[in-house]
């Protein structure tokens, strides 16, 4: 609220024709764009791009995954059909899969390639891999459940249904970042493992994430782009929530537990290879290549030669801007 209310006082007095903010799903940051709305002022938000050499401006949230899908697919319609863009496409999987760092750190890095859970092969697999629930309740207004309450309910569903089937072998792969957040959190999670015919694996896992979607038979998920990863490696994929690559069509999507039992126990899935390129040819290039900032990793590079890691020079830099800010204000 302390946030807002200075925005727009800020904006009222100050009148700007453009106001930058970063992401737009953190606290202090929405209330910036809020405020800019309030006060009918235009907004860019920036993020990371494709990678630590590029960045990305928008007029909404990166989150709001229905515009980013109209511009992941009007970037395919104009340069998809070129094979450079479909090597590109290609080699995003393939970089995945290999721990290489894209827009994000990659988890997989911390795994043991080939490491597989306990797995009775007599039975048809099941994996299903969650998502991170806070990052998707930041932005509930863009972004909202249809089928199910949440993430958690639709797990419940699937639970319910492969307990029905003993022919079914349910495993549940945590995400590693659930390792960071409140015990009850991975409890509540954990203790899917009550269930005679589930298995969960904890966030902390050594367990190879690739290793078992090859192992799978089907792959559900909720958000996560395991579910497009999978069918690019030729394993079908179950969707219980939105995503962004909802539009390619390349997973399945239920919409009640009697669809989902269907899928999961009726006819063969399907997983089409080609469906998934557009997705990893805009993941690959969308954003602008910085101009004025050398990025030296994902966190860490200089601004117009300025080290911004270094305590020394970086502190001497803001404190004489400071400074100079305070002198001006005396006056």
């Amino acid at each position: 609220i302390q946030v807002y209310e200075t925005v727009c006082q800020t904006l009222k007095n100050e009148c700007p024709d453009l106001v930058y903010v970063f992401n737009g799903r953190f606290s202090s940051c929405r209330a910036v764009m809020d405020a800019a709305e309030a006060c009918n002022i235009p907004f860019l938000i920036h993020e990371r791009g494709a990678d630590k050499d590029r960045y990305y401006l928008q007029t909404y949230m990166p989150h709001f995954i229905q515009e980013r899908q109209k511009e992941m697919l009007a970037l395919w319609e104009a340069e998809g059909q070129s094979e450079k863009a479909k090597a590109i496409a290609h080699q995003f999987f393939t970089d995945r899969r290999k721990g290489k760092d894209q827009g994000w750190r990659s988890y997989n890095r911390q795994q043991n390639q080939g490491m597989l859970p306990d797995i009775d092969k007599s039975r048809k697999l099941v994996t299903y891999f969650s998502s991170s629930d806070d990052e998707y309740l930041a932005v509930g207004d863009i972004h909202q459940w249809k089928n199910w309450e949440d993430q958690f309910a639709a797990v419940q569903c699937l639970v319910s249904v492969c307990n029905r089937h003993p022919e079914i072998q349910l495993v549940m792969r945590l995400h590693p970042h659930l390792a960071q957040k409140a015990q009850v959190d991975r409890q509540r999670w954990m203790d899917f493992s009550k269930y005679l015919n589930v298995t969960v694996i904890p966030p902390d896992s050594k367990v190879d994430t690739y290793a078992l979607i090859e192992a799978s038979d089907i792959v559900v998920c909720a958000l996560s782009t395991v579910g497009i990863e999978s069918v690019y490696w030729g394993v079908p994929a179950i969707n219980l929530g939105s995503s962004a690559y909802d539009a390619l069509e390349a997973t399945y999507k239920p919409t009640s537990e009697s669809e989902l039992e269907v899928l999961l126990t009726g006819k063969v899935l399907e997983a089409k290879q080609e469906k998934t390129l557009p997705f990893g040819y805009y993941y690959s290039v969308f954003g602008r290549p910085f101009v004025y900032y050398q990025p030296d990793t994902l966190f860490s590079g200089h601004f117009l030669g300025v080290n911004l890691q270094s305590p020394s020079l970086f502190a001497r830099w803001v404190m004489g801007a400071w400074r100079m800010l305070g002198n001006i204000r005396k006056k």
